[in-house]
């Protein structure tokens, strides 16, 4: 799935931003809170472009993130409900685990094994999300010359502390480096088989631009072994209009259907949104206004799902509020 996200905010600069373009589950969220009806109507995608990805992934995709760097231990899954993916942050190429990530390190197998029972029965999957722990991480492409090698590592080390996944930050800062992430990706779906493993990236909505954009290269050679996808891009995507139908000319063909249209399964492009402008300052839309787009969405054939960045904001009061008019909880 492709989780597109539209905002870059005080969190977004060394995280949100990152979201630019792998998890192909998330889709577009803007700043303004205004809501636009489409404009006209979408053709439905009834039963075309569905996941060749790992079959056991509950869809549609409900996602947060929980990146705490004072050691406080991940929520009770209790307080979840309404998710079924819970991402630690986060894995970095500079210093390995840091913050809620290091913190699961630090609580041993028999701990993790049984958290993650809890979770698992609940129907939560828990993961952890690379390269979002600072500005290094933007370089990763071309500071790491064996992509294959890293990847490999950080399978290790997620299948070493019994995570189900890992949800991969865009480290294509400026757009260059498909190579890169393709070896990558390559190395580490060979390390994380599926369906046992979930795999997302978190792509920038202007790297599927009009179809064609970097990484409309990456999903064509690798996206049947990534999950979902979702992505970030500032001022874009604040009504629904926009964030379904037709994005602006500044990243044109970047909306839900316009990137669904141009190849990427409905199911695997998943809408990424902040929970509150704590959270993120840009992007942001009430969650009733957002509910709706959820609907409209849903009503002409898409089931990807939606990212809320981040937890305790985006809490189940949150995500059953958006998703109060499609899939209630």
């Amino acid at each position: 799935m492709i989780t597109i996200l539209t905002s870059s905010s005080l969190v977004l600069e060394n995280v949100f931003i990152r979201l630019t373009i792998l998890s192909m589950m998330a889709l577009f969220l803007g700043p303004s809170g205004s809501f636009a009806a489409p404009t006209q109507p979408v053709s439905p995608l009834k039963n075309r472009l569905v996941s060749r990805a790992s079959p056991s992934i509950q869809r549609p995709i409900f996602f947060t993130y929980y990146d705490d760097y004072t050691g406080k231990p991940i929520p009770d899954v209790g307080d979840l409900k309404g998710f079924n993916v819970f991402a630690l942050g986060f894995y970095t190429n500079h210093n390995g685990p840091m913050d809620s990530a290091q913190w699961w390190e630090q609580q041993g197998a028999d701990k993790q094994k049984d958290l993650k029972k809890k979770y698992n029965e609940a129907g939560v999957k828990i993961i952890v999300s690379a390269f979002g722990g600072g500005s290094q991480e933007m370089s990763v492409t071309s500071a790491v010359k064996d992509p294959a090698g890293l990847a490999k590592k950080i399978g290790d080390w997620v299948k070493a502390n019994n995570l189900d996944g890992i949800d991969d930050f865009d480290a294509l800062n400026d757009g260059s480096g498909v190579p890169w992430v393709v070896s990558f990706q390559k190395a580490l779906r060979s390390a994380l088989p599926s369906p046992q493993y979930v795999i997302s990236h978190t792509p920038g909505a202007w790297l599927f631009k009009s179809g064609k954009g970097p990484y409309s290269d990456i999903h064509k050679q690798v996206g049947d072994s990534i999950d979902w996808f979702y992505n970030a891009g500032p001022d874009e995507y604040t009504t629904c209009d926009s964030l379904l139908n037709k994005s602006s000319s500044q990243y044109p063909g970047t909306s839900l259907f316009e990137i669904i249209k141009s190849g990427v399964p409905q199911n695997k492009v998943v809408l990424g949104k902040p929970a509150t402008t704590k959270d993120a300052q840009q992007g942001n839309m009430d969650a009733n206004v957002l509910a709706g787009c959820l609907k409209t969405a849903k009503d002409n054939g898409w089931s990807g799902g939606v990212m809320g960045w981040e937890y305790p904001n985006a809490d189940s009061k949150w995500i059953s509020t958006v998703r109060s008019k499609s899939w209630p909880v």
